[in-house]
């Protein structure tokens, strides 16, 4: 009998809270991570009747860069509507989101030669946080309304994905692209961004998506998302083995067992009843928005651009990891344009030590390069330096004695750190010319 092959259909759901200062729909601050419970919280993120929303500004903007970083259509004029469903973490009894027109829409993210779908980009509020704990003996879930009403941007992918190795690089690089361009921080520790990941399993001969899907629910790490869709298809493919059918649900993932397990039934969009937001009225992006965020470059097209400037582009790949921040990188050009700087000399001081100048501000790094840039010459300056890092470094002379020839590189390293940039050939015949008359004059006295 021949195994039926089973291929995998994956999408994504990500949920980023944006860093604006203010909440979506009022002016309650929008940090909420370790804030002491419901400290900054109003009638309208209580949801308190006859409380009236009104929309950020700048979290409508700030959702346009993300649609246009993904490469989305644009909807000019979208409206907000009423989610509606009951939970305790929801005050109003449903969640203002944009479902019928998001701001962005048939996007795409590509990571080397693959253009991932991106279905929609819309602004929605975040919900209250329910925190599990045992007061008096009993059991009981509190609310914690700081996080209600908190700018979020939903970002939904086509099914595109075959594995969990694929779903995670696109994770991490679209967490890459929205730090870079400085719209969210994507912290998961303190939940500014959240994975779910919709796993249905279909046999490989089978040209149709299959008729499910199980929403893995709020992911706080890239490992825990691998693991869960990884166990996640396991477990459907043993089902379908056995002809069982798989029921749309949504499921928690457990760590430590390392398994999901179930939740609810998955609702359909028609459960939602969403009806239009009669307090906001539509939305019309300006002008001047759809211009300027018109030409945004995506990360890669932005190391191209770096490399093409003169960077070495194994530097560049590198230091993109580590200075995530676009302002930081326009900041340095400026400085490198104004002050005529090697960009390849600059970037391979900054590659040895990129961790003394990470959050640090530019202006520091190009100052301690160009200071670097001097060469130390003066003989005497030098000799008494040699003599003081000889003195103080008796093991590196000692080596040396030894016939250990690195220990002269040791001892040039000391020297740098005390007095900066100096002739490397020449200090090192220096260094080399004092430890022998050390070694002769050693001997003469044994």
């Amino acid at each position: 009998m021949t195994k039926i092959k089973y291929q995998p259909v994956i999408g994504l759901e990500i949920h980023v809270e944006l860093n604006t200062k203010a909440k979506m729909f009022c002016h309650c601050l929008a940090s909420h991570f370790q804030a002491k419970p419901n400290q900054n919280v109003c009638p309208v993120c209580l949801g308190l009747p006859g409380a009236m929303p009104y929309p950020n500004k700048l979290a409508l903007y700030k959702t346009l860069v993300i649609a246009r970083l993904l490469n989305c259509q644009i909807n000019p004029a979208s409206s907000f509507e009423r989610k509606h469903y009951f939970y305790p973490d929801l005050p109003k009894g449903y969640q203002l989101t944009q479902y019928i027109k998001p701001l962005g829409y048939n996007g795409y993210l590509q990571i080397e030669d693959i253009k991932y779908p991106i279905r929609r980009v819309h602004q929605e509020e975040d919900t209250a946080k329910l925190k599990h704990q045992i007061v008096n003996g009993q059991k009981l879930s509190l609310v914690d309304f700081n996080r209600s009403g908190v700018p979020l941007v939903e970002i939904v992918t086509e099914p595109a994905f075959s594995s969990a190795r694929q779903a995670v690089v696109f994770l991490k690089t679209l967490q890459k692209l929205l730090r870079f361009h400085q719209v969210s921080d994507c912290d998961m520790e303190k939940g500014s961004m959240r994975l779910e990941a919709n796993v249905s399993v279909k046999k490989a001969s089978d040209a149709k998506l299959p008729d499910y899907k199980v929403e893995l629910k709020n992911i706080n790490s890239f490992k825990f998302t691998a693991e869960a869709i990884d166990y996640e298809i396991k477990r459907q493919i043993k089902l379908l083995e056995k002809s069982k059918a798989i029921p749309q649900q949504t499921r928690g993932y457990d760590p430590k067992l390392k398994r999901t397990f179930p939740q609810r039934q998955k609702e359909e969009a028609h459960d939602y009843k969403y009806l239009l937001e009669p307090d906001i009225p539509p939305i019309h992006l300006p002008k001047s928005w759809l211009e300027e965020t018109k030409n945004l470059t995506p990360a890669n097209q932005l190391l191209q651009e770096w490399i093409n400037k003169g960077w070495p582009e194994s530097v560049v790949k590198i230091l993109f990891t580590h200075f995530d921040h676009l302002s930081w990188w326009r900041k340095l050009e400026e400085q490198i344009i104004k002050k005529q700087i090697d960009r390849k000399k600059l970037g391979h001081f900054l590659l040895k030590n990129k961790s003394r100048y990470y959050l640090k501000p530019a202006s520091q790094l190009v100052q301690d390069f160009l200071a670097g840039q001097h060469v130390v010459d003066d003989s005497k300056l030098l000799t008494q330096t040699i003599d003081q890092i000889i003195k103080d470094n008796p093991q590196a002379v000692e080596d040396f004695l030894a016939g250990k020839q690195q220990a002269l590189y040791f001892l040039l390293g000391r020297l740098r750190y005390k007095i900066g940039n100096v002739d490397a050939p020449k200090v090192i015949k220096m260094i080399k010319d004092r430890l022998t008359k050390l070694k002769t004059s050693s001997n003469s006295l044994t």
